[in-house]
């Protein structure tokens, strides 16, 4: 049987990636990838400065996600509490709605600033 690499023992406890990222609720599929990544890095047959790009990568497309998301709540001009859970087809994760409500209020308040 091939050993699991993100199911490891510590002071004789049990400790599998999956559940954490359970616990902490972290849903988001870029966030997920990024931390097991990071938690494996230079364990692999890959060179870290590579494992380490691929976390860069991954991060650098969440936030892209993240902004594209934005935009189109702001194009549309939806509001982000009218949006649905993240099923990787394009919806939005509890998460990203609080986010998208706290850039949404920066924004306004840099524009009533500015006016």
């Amino acid at each position: 049987m091939k050993k699991d690499a993100y199911n490891i023992t510590f002071k004789g406890h049990r400790l599998d990636l999956y559940v954490i990222l359970e616990q902490y609720k972290i849903s988001h599929p870029c966030q997920q990838h990024a931390i097991k990544k990071l938690l494996r890095a230079g364990t692999s047959h890959k060179p870290l400065w590579q494992e380490i790009d691929e976390v860069i990568w991954t991060l650098n497309r969440w936030k892209e996600i993240i902004e594209d998301q934005w935009k189109i709540c702001k194009a549309e001009d939806t509001k982000a509490s009218d949006t649905v859970g993240f099923t990787g087809e394009g919806d939005l994760d509890t998460e990203n709605v609080e986010f998208l409500k706290a850039v949404k209020a920066y924004v306004q308040t840099r524009s009533s600033k500015a006016n």
